[in-house]
């Protein structure tokens, strides 16, 4: 038997038509639709990198309060080491610039015979008047300038600081006493020269509560090298010349300490 369609021609073409255009329309709509999933995607992607990248800007932040406040908490340990430094670069500075004059006493005890008188002792800092203060003389008088402020600049061209100075006038039994005590000042520590003002036998004021025996009178001054301290403060290219070095000693007199 052979089957028959009875749906007139004109309907059946209208019903295929009808259906490939509402076929087109779903195919569009699902283009549609992905577009949509692939965007909305994409957004959420997005979003969450930067919701990632917020999370780790705040932690970032917060860390650099902390290392900031650790940081103001430690600045004032910074500064007090720093001025600890310059304290102690000062006080280096001071204590280079100053003469220990209680050694230079004890050696000047051990350099002057026995029997020699001194009339008057008087101790310079330095012929400028340098740093290292005035120590106690005998017979009341002493000389000295003010020590100057660590770290001034020298002067341009300003010649070299002069070291220490000890004038010593006195009396000693002899011409031979006197010419051994200046071998023992030259053998004294840091000493320079000694120059010999006058020595004359028998002549000049006499000093209180000498022997008879001292006779002969000298008049004669010690010169120090610069400190190192005042050295430093010469004009730049200046150095201190070094201490003259000391003669061989002599053999004591009979009778001398």
């Amino acid at each position: 038997m052979r089957a028959i369609n009875l749906i007139p021609d004109e309907e059946r073409r209208g019903g295929s038509s009808g259906s490939g255009r509402s076929g087109g329309a779903v195919y569009a709509l699902l283009g549609v639709l992905g577009v949509l999933l692939l965007a909305f995607g994409a957004y959420a992607l997005l979003s969450r990198q930067i919701a990632d990248r917020e999370d780790e800007l705040v932690r970032l932040r917060a860390e650099t309060e902390q290392v900031s406040a650790q940081a103001a908490a430690l600045k004032p340990y910074g500064e007090f080491a720093e001025l600890s430094t310059q304290r102690v670069s000062a006080l280096r500075t001071l204590a280079e610039a100053r003469l220990d004059w209680e050694r230079v006493l004890r050696e000047l005890a051990v350099a002057l015979p026995g029997d020699a008188r001194l009339a008057s002792l008087d101790a310079s800092a330095s012929a400028a008047g340098g740093a290292g203060g005035t120590p106690p003389t005998a017979g009341g008088q002493a000389s000295g300038g003010t020590p100057p402020t660590a770290g001034a600049p020298a002067s341009a061209g300003a010649p070299a600081p002069a070291g220490p100075t000890l004038t010593l006038t006195g009396c000693v039994p002899t011409d031979r006493d006197v010419a051994d005590m200046l071998v023992r000042l030259r053998q004294m520590s840091g000493v320079r020269a000694v120059d010999l003002g006058q020595a004359s036998e028998g002549e000049g004021e006499s000093v209180a509560g000498a022997p008879t025996g001292c006779k002969t009178s000298f008049d004669l001054t010690v010169t120090f090298a610069p400190l190192p301290g005042t050295a430093a403060a010469a004009a730049p290219g200046a150095a201190p010349a070094p201490p003259a070095p000391a003669p061989a000693p002599a053999p004591a007199p009979g009778g001398q300490q």
